[in-house]
């Protein structure tokens, strides 16, 4: 936590003490700190409450012999004062350009060393660079020259937080410039010179030419009599004087004195003599001169080869937009290559002409590649409610859910064969304001391939547990089901979707729910050490990556070096709370770490309105009645599924061919299906008035009966369910994340996808689970021989189910689902 009192750090103490930061740091080795922030670091710091008595004692002593003394605190920030810096030249006396320089210098980095306790050296050279990138006088200057400039203003101030004053900015070797900048003027004329300067104009386009010309006649003439170093400076100082800048400095000057006297020897004339003087390219001339269209094409033959030039160019020889010419010279290598049996040597501007750039490379990938490079607007910790006013995000505004396959595998039984399998998939949800984690839901089916329903599961016990958001924040594709958007009709329209409920957002890359991607890597963290890992990458632990093979190949002993699906929840709940309760820093709170237990923990809770919780169901579709029952077939599901509908309320009749809306769960169809209207104009048979929509009646699950039984008593036949192989098997554990102190929802549940369930809630709303109807309801049968045969299919039909569940069917037989 950061510090709230006045603290100190170990090289303020040793600066009051005259002593050393590290013997400071060995004294008070086993006394409690805290952190605080210097210059965008943390830093140890110590209240003076803390410190040892004997340093305190000796602060006091130290403090009590300085005038003026109000205190050990005082004393401290007076010992990190230094002496104000003071240049060796006065501000008054420096050269004119110097002291605009500094001025300009102190209004661009003034306001960020004001805010030096916030940031590091290097951010404050970054943002001094981004405000000094259209500055003529700092643009070029390089990240690391910035940086030494801070560090130089910095040690200038010594402390005193004092940046307004210019002589900080001022160059450092003001003294010795202002020596060299009037170096001592030669006596010697230079007619030539100050003729031709006198006569033209310089904005004449030829004027250096002639200058130059003029300046190498008088250093020919002058070198008779003076020789030739004396006649060069006299002719430089006639040039300098003359307030015309022909060079960047005296030495450019000299360098292009020298090339244009050797250039008049060479018989150079005119125009000629500063032909090689930023008039033109030297070197030697390209190999391959490409038209924009070769380079363009040659290119894309290179991102098609992934990026290797050499490959990309046999190509292109053979693509008609090559040129004959540039065909020729890309044979003639090869051919010489090949004689002298080597690779092909291709010039560098090939290398640098025709290499894609990251833009290029993404656009040609794809769109995911090209996502990866756009600019993404960065959210504020705002949200714009339904009358357009901005409104602060708390705790339990906004949700993220995301699904994360775990780097340490778990196994779980299969219900419908009874052997063990491994699996990764974990749900889990997030709140965006606070950080915190809120639930987490391992989902064990065939080839980790969780479906609508398991996220139906994992949505309706998160509001279970936490109540309603007003957004919820998931990825297209397999969660952007008609679960979420709801079922559309004939009609075009869609109908039971979350959105009456929720504002559901369907983010279409990774950084539209960047919160809950950014705290997966910490959370795989915290999970590494609890079980067996095989690592973040493909192969990164071999000996965990041959057990998770031959666990999936049914391996017993394999398989038990993991842990369970059980102990994988907890675990995960565990680092959950844990992360929960680890402070993070996050820039949409500032500078200051935040706690997400802290945050989350008053949080308010917006319940779900009864009229409105069949929307968590899976299943919900239009049907039609027939034979007073409306028949479903679901996917993976190998039977259809029956409800009737009249006889349940003897005020609804439904007539057959009528068509209604229906909500279930087809993983649990005893608890009922919820009847709405589904009819767009009323029809005068009815013996009701409804409209579309409108919720009629909870209809009951029809069982299939047997042929004939000759004992009411006996158990009902199981029935043929044909050979297509059910994919509906799943084991499923959530865990509901809570702070310290409050329930936590824990739901473990299982089914084989032929009608046989395991489900058992701990914490959860009634009002959520009852839902069945009364014919339905799980009665005691006194029975003991019926109770002796559902025993014995309750053990057939869950013989992969672990002991825990077995043992919870002994004690609780009447929990037992009949087939």
């Amino acid at each position: 936590m950061l510090p709230s009192v006045a603290t100190f750090t170990a090289f303020e103490l040793s600066n009051a003490l005259g002593t050393y930061p590290q013997a400071v740091r060995n004294a008070l080795a086993k006394v409690p700190h805290q952190l605080r922030l210097v210059r965008g670091k943390e830093s140890a710091s110590w209240a003076l409450d803390s410190l040892p008595s004997a340093m305190k004692a000796k602060l006091a002593r130290s403090a009590s012999d300085m005038t003026g003394y109000r205190g050990i605190h005082h004393f401290i920030l007076i010992c990190q004062a230094k002496e104000k810096f003071a240049p060796s030249i006065p501000v008054a006396n420096m050269p004119a350009p110097a002291i605009e320089k500094a001025a300009h210098l102190r209004s661009c980095l003034a306001p960020i060393l004001k805010r030096a306790e916030e940031f590091s050296i290097r951010e404050m050279a970054r943002q001094a660079n981004l405000l000094l990138a259209n500055d003529g006088l700092f643009s070029l200057e390089s990240n690391r020259t910035t940086r030494r400039r801070i560090e130089r203003i910095l040690a200038r101030d010594g402390g005193h937080a004092d940046f307004d004053r210019l002589e900080l900015y001022a160059e450092e070797f003001c003294q010795h410039r202002q020596e060299r900048s009037v170096p001592e003027k030669s006596d010697i004329h230079c007619p030539a010179v100050e003729i031709t300067l006198q006569t033209l104009d310089p904005k004449d386009p030829s004027f250096k030419t002639r200058v130059f010309a003029a300046a190498v006649e008088d250093v020919k003439l002058l070198a008779q009599t003076h020789g030739s170093r004396k006649a060069k400076a006299a002719v430089m100082d006639a040039l300098e004087s003359s307030g015309i800048r022909l060079a960047a400095s005296r030495d450019c000057l000299r360098k292009k004195m020298d090339g244009i006297a050797a250039r008049v020897v060479a018989g150079a004339s005119g125009e000629h003599l500063l032909a090689h003087h930023g008039q033109g390219r030297s070197g030697r001339k390209p190999k391959f001169s490409l038209s924009e269209e070769e380079r363009t094409r040659l290119t894309f033959h290179r991102l098609q080869r992934g990026g290797s030039l050499a490959r990309g160019i046999e190509d292109f020889a053979r693509d008609p937009i090559c040129r004959p010419e540039t065909r020729m010279l890309i044979h003639a290598e090869m051919d010489t290559a090949a004689r002298e049996r080597r690779i092909p040597r291709w010039p560098k501007n090939l290398h640098h002409l025709t290499r894609p750039s990251n833009e290029l490379a993404a656009h040609f990938f794809g769109p995911k590649h090209r996502a990866k490079l756009e600019m993404t607007s960065r959210r504020g910790m705002f949200h714009i409610d339904d009358r357009g006013q901005e409104c602060p995000t708390r705790p339990n505004d906004i949700w993220e859910s995301d699904d994360m396959s775990l780097n340490e595998p778990f196994r779980y039984t299969d219900p419908e064969t009874g052997e063990f399998r491994p699996g990764r998939q974990i749900l889990a949800t997030l709140d965006v304001a606070s950080a915190a984690w809120l639930a987490a839901h391992p989902i064990g089916r065939d080839r980790d391939a969780y479906r609508a329903e398991d996220i139906a599961d994992h949505i309706r016990n998160t509001v279970i547990q936490h109540g309603l958001p007003l957004c919820w924040r998931i990825e297209r594709g397999r969660w952007d089901n008609d679960f979420i958007s709801g079922t559309k009709l004939k009609d075009g329209s869609r109908w039971g979707g979350l959105d009456e409920i929720i504002n559901i957002l369907s983010m279409s890359t990774s950084n539209g729910k960047a919160t809950i991607e950014t705290r997966f890597n910490p959370l795989q963290r915290e999970i590494s050490t609890m079980s067996l890992s095989i690592g973040r990458h493909r192969g990164e632990r071999e000996a965990a990556t041959k057990l998770l093979t031959s666990a999936q190949n049914g391996n017993s002993d394999s398989q038990r070096k993991f842990w369970t699906i059980k102990e994988a929840a907890e675990g995960t709940a565990k680092a959950m709370e844990r992360q929960n309760q680890r402070p993070a820093m996050r820039r949409a709170c500032g500078r200051q770490a935040q706690v997400p237990a802290e945050l989350y923990r008053n949080a308010g809770k917006r319940e779900c309105p009864k009229d409105q919780r069949w929307r968590f169901l899976p299943i919900k579709r239009d049907a039609t009645v027939r034979g007073d029952c409306v028949e479903v077939s679901v996917k993976n599901y190998p039977r259809s599924f029956r409800f009737r509908v009249n006889g349940v309320k003897n005020s609804i009749y439904l007539h057959r061919g009528e068509t209604v809306l229906i909500a279930f769960h087809p993983a649990r169809p005893e608890e009922g299906c919820w009847i709405f209207d589904g009819e767009r104009t009323q029809s005068p048979a009815r013996n009701f008035d409804s409209k579309f929509g409108q919720f009629l009646l909870m209809a009951e699950y029809e069982p299939d009966v047997p042929q004939f039984s000759m004992d009411r008593g006996a158990a009902r036949p199981e029935g043929s369910y044909g050979k297509k192989k059910a994919r509906a098997a799943m084991v499923s554990q959530f865990r509901g994340i809570t702070p310290a102190g409050t329930r936590s929802v824990s739901i473990s549940e299982s089914r084989d996808g032929l009608g046989s369930s395991f489900r058992h809630a701990e914490n959860s709303d009634p009002a959520f689970e009852v839902t069945g109807t009364e014919r339905h309801r799980r009665e005691r049968d006194a029975d003991r021989l019926i109770q002796k045969a559902r025993r014995e299919r309750e053990e057939s039909a869950f013989e992969g189910i672990d002991e825990m569940e077995r043992e919870f069917f002994r004690n609780n037989p009447s929990m037992a689902i009949p087939r």
